[in-house]
């Protein structure tokens, strides 16, 4: 059995070509599934490779802009 990926939300967002801020708004509004490891409020979230592919389907546009 494989264990999943998991990466602190900076390392996403280095891979990801995005700022760092995009993710952690994210996880602040609920959109992106984070776990944070740790009690004090500077402890660092961490993510699934899946749970960054379902937020990147949500992003995906669905309709036209005209």
């Amino acid at each position: 059995m494989n264990a999943p990926e998991v990466k602190r939300i900076t390392e996403w967002a280095t891979l990801l070509g995005l700022p760092q801020k995009t993710l952690r708004v994210a996880v602040g509004r609920g959109h992106l599934k984070a776990m944070r490891f740790g009690l004090g409020p500077k402890s660092p979230y961490y993510c699934t490779r899946e749970q960054i592919d379902e937020w990147m389907a949500s992003r995906t546009v669905t309709r036209r802009a005209w």
